[in-house]
């Protein structure tokens, strides 16, 4: 049926708003608060279903550098309340965003001083997916897919690799569709090219599923991301800042559906 509310992070998390469709507010709930080592910052939703999953990555409490963590957490009743599993007991709100919380974590023990990044999320199949850079030297990529009821089911690190290609980067998004045999995931290759990767074993293996020419000369691709959704066709929606020394554009692109 037609979606009878929407619902709006504000203040890195700090607050949940649930309007409904004509634009009143429902709602709004503190939902992350500060822990002693870490705060919430960019928190990214996903929904399947009638789960709505929260996730977001921490900020050391002293407002600097290194980024410390990322968690998650769910909700099965349109964010009134919010879980660390199905069916589990409310959380008390707002929730502690750091370690010292109950939300699950899902960077390593070893990588809080790492300045860890979650690049993107999302929901399929019941269970979520991850992207997340570690800054290790050299630096440590992850791939994860989460089964909510039970925690980590699947890891890539220290590397994400799909042909001959390979992820490492901060940015990136994840697309799929519902009736879509194939999980996306939208990127760049380690030489700055445009690479959009897919799985059809829910992230178990991956292949190439299209690739850019070189960039013009002297332009890096920054934050690339897109559309969780995929567009017309089952294809892969996606755009990026071209950055070339001081000048900025932006760019658009489109990789098509595999039609085999």
């Amino acid at each position: 049926g037609e979606p009878s509310q929407c619902e709006l992070l504000c203040g890195n998390g700090t607050l949940d708003a649930t309007f409904d469709t004509d634009g009143n507010a429902i709602a709004i709930t503190p939902l992350l608060g500060p822990g002693p080592n870490a705060t919430a910052r960019y928190p990214q939703l996903t929904m399947e279903g009638g789960r709505l999953y929260l996730a977001w990555t921490t900020l050391q409490a002293s407002g600097q550098l290194p980024h410390w963590a990322i968690h998650w957490m769910m909700s099965e009743d349109g964010g009134a309340t919010w879980t660390t599993a199905p069916g589990g007991a409310p959380l008390a709100l707002p929730v502690v965003s750091d370690e010292t919380g109950p939300a699950p974590r899902i960077t390593l023990d070893d990588e809080f001083s790492l300045d860890t990044w979650l690049s993107s999320f999302i929901a399929r199949k019941g269970k979520l997916h991850f992207a997340y850079l570690a800054q290790t030297t050299p630096h440590r990529q992850h791939y994860l897919r989460v089964n909510p009821a039970v925690g980590k089911e699947l890891d890539t690190t220290p590397s994400w690799r799909a042909g001959d290609s390979e992820i490492a980067r901060l940015d990136g998004f994840f697309a799929t569709g519902e009736a879509q045999p194939r999980l996306f995931m939208g990127s760049t290759t380690t030489d700055g090219r445009i690479l959009v990767i897919a799985s059809t074993d829910e992230g178990k293996s991956w292949l190439e599923h299209g690739i850019s020419n070189a960039l013009p000369a002297g332009m890096y691709a920054y934050a690339v991301s897109g559309s969780r959704a995929l567009g017309p066709k089952g294809a892969v929606l996606g755009h990026f800042t071209g950055v070339e020394g001081t000048q900025y554009s932006l760019w658009f692109f489109r990789v098509k559906s595999a039609t085999r």
